[in-house]
């Protein structure tokens, strides 16, 4: 069963069937059903329990299954961005507590400065954030 306790930051690619690797430390398992909640700016948010989402967001909602390799498929919630924004190749996962965003690369370092922080490290999947003072 999938982490209930999000934490941490990634960075990932998206593979060419739309599909993005799950943080090994949140716990994924095949078959694990995420809800995916498509907000503007390119945020993607995914819960693991529909009960912590308002019901009024539930038409805006959509189920995914974790696959037997960790991925999710996003493909239609990634469609709605790419007139906006182009092709997306690229992802930052934040964990928030309760869920974990998907923010497209266009958009993640301008998302990360909204929420209060800063990025001092960047590799090819993993990224530090720090507070600002």
């Amino acid at each position: 069963m999938i982490n209930n306790l999000f934490i941490g930051s990634f960075f990932h690619s998206i593979d060419e069937k739309n599909r993005i690797q799950i943080p090994a430390n949140y716990k994924p398992e095949k078959d694990d059903e995420l809800y995916a909640l498509l907000e503007v700016d390119g945020v993607i948010s995914l819960y693991t329990d529909i009960a912590m989402i308002d019901e009024v967001l539930y038409p805006a909602l959509d189920s995914v299954k974790v696959d037997n390799n960790h991925r999710i498929n996003l493909g239609k919630q990634l469609l709605a961005f790419t007139e906006k924004y182009g092709q997306i190749k690229n992802v930052g996962i934040l964990g928030k507590n309760d869920h974990f965003d998907i923010i497209i690369d266009k958009e993640l370092d301008k998302h990360i400065k909204e929420i209060g922080l800063e990025k001092i490290t960047n590799d090819n999947t993993k990224f530090v954030l720090a507070k600002k003072r």
